[in-house]
């Protein structure tokens, strides 16, 4: 075989076609290899070196298929070593010229900043938190619920607007207002059971839904148990749904209400149909407690039970929103109160700061806003 015949056989092979018919094979599992070694001369090695990388021979009979692969898996191949990176681009002085320029202008540059502090600004404040510095936040100064420009239209007519509230962990805010002033929606809007018209509400950092339903133990003002159910089937029900319901914890209130055990919740008066719910709802280890007029038809002598069973669970860190007409009585365990008229915020601050500035208690505060 002559020594052109000997360049052209190699430099074939090397762009991957097989001509040569001298190559046989030695066994199918190590694939083809040649039967001699040729004698190639060095200059045309090196010149034909220069085109491809060398792969595997194939059958003599076969010709390999040119298929493009994507640049990343080319690059991955264990027997071809990877390109250099190329050379970043320098723009000529015209692309530079043509390009638009990194700097933000300054007036769009003061707007933009403008528009994060007015954000910023827009959130609702925990009164009497207003000098925290943010890098020193703990847990139990973010709030577990929050509140922020919160509107609510039910059939075309408003029935909140631009809310703004906030509750610590911990903390009770009272949320008072006369009748049609938007409290009970409020609290069926943090319940999940409602949804904003506008504006921001969060649990936790979670918009009130499914998922915050573990989290809220929420006391409606209307009755939400069966009329053929029973004092241990409420108990059953309660316990099935929810998974911090606490048994003992419920054993005990029931007897301190004096939960008719037997009798159907359809035959139960007013009075304890209100207690086994407030039984059932303080029964739950929740993040937040919604209480809708939690003393609204019990007498006197229960009310002051009711309110050592809240002040008990306050012990535990529990966090709640009150809504309440017996001002007077639940006036002593919060933290902040909120004055809706109308779905507005009349007034809002901390508890102990209002009854300072008015040298009164917060049923005199009441009566003079409303009355």
């Amino acid at each position: 075989m002559s020594e052109k015949k000997h360049v052209m056989t190699i430099a074939e092979m090397l762009e991957g076609v097989q001509t040569d018919t001298e190559l046989t094979a030695s066994s199918e599992q190590d694939g083809v290899e040649d039967t001699a070694p040729i004698d190639i001369p060095t200059d045309a090695v090196s010149e034909a070196q220069g085109d491809v990388p060398t792969e595997e021979f194939v059958g003599a009979d076969e010709e390999t298929p040119v298929v493009e692969e994507h640049e990343d898996s080319f690059r991955t191949r264990p027997w071809i070593m990877p390109e250099p990176p190329e050379p970043p681009v320098v723009p000529s002085e015209e692309e530079e010229t043509d390009s638009v320029p990194l700097t933000v202008p300054s007036s769009v540059a003061e707007e933009s900043e403008t528009d994060e502090q007015d954000e910023t600004e827009n959130i609702a404040t925990v009164p009497g938190t207003e000098d925290v510095d943010d890098e020193n936040e703990t847990e139990a100064d973010r709030p577990v619920a929050l509140i922020s420009h919160l509107g609510k239209k039910i059939a075309g007519k408003p029935v909140l607007e631009d809310v703004n509230l906030a509750l610590l962990n911990g903390h009770v805010l009272g949320l008072l207002g006369p009748n049609g002033s938007g409290k009970t929606t409020l609290l069926r809007i943090l319940a999940g059971l409602a949804h904003p018209s506008s504006g921001r509400v969060e649990i936790d950092g979670i918009v009130p839904g499914t998922e915050t339903k573990g989290m809220v133990s929420y006391l409606p003002d209307t009755l939400f148990l069966g009329p053929e159910m029973t004092v241990e089937s409420a108990r059953k029900y309660f316990q099935t749904f929810f998974m911090d319901f606490d048994r003992e914890r419920f054993d005990e209130l029931a007897q301190r209400l004096n939960l008719p055990e037997r009798t159907k919740v359809g035959r139960m008066s007013k009075g304890y149909r209100d207690r086994l719910a407030v039984a059932l709802v303080m029964s739950r280890r929740a993040r937040l407690y919604l209480l809708d007029e939690p003393l609204g038809g019990v007498d006197p002598v229960v009310r002051d039970e009711i309110l050592d069973i809240l002040v008990e669970a306050l012990g535990d860190e529990a966090t709640m929103l009150i809504t309440t007409h017996q001002v007077r009585d639940l006036g002593r365990i919060f933290d902040e109160v909120c004055f809706l008229r109308e779905g507005k915020v009349a007034r809002y601050g901390v508890a102990e700061e209002i009854r300072n500035e008015e040298q009164a208690d917060l049923d005199h505060v009441y009566r003079s806003i409303f009355g």
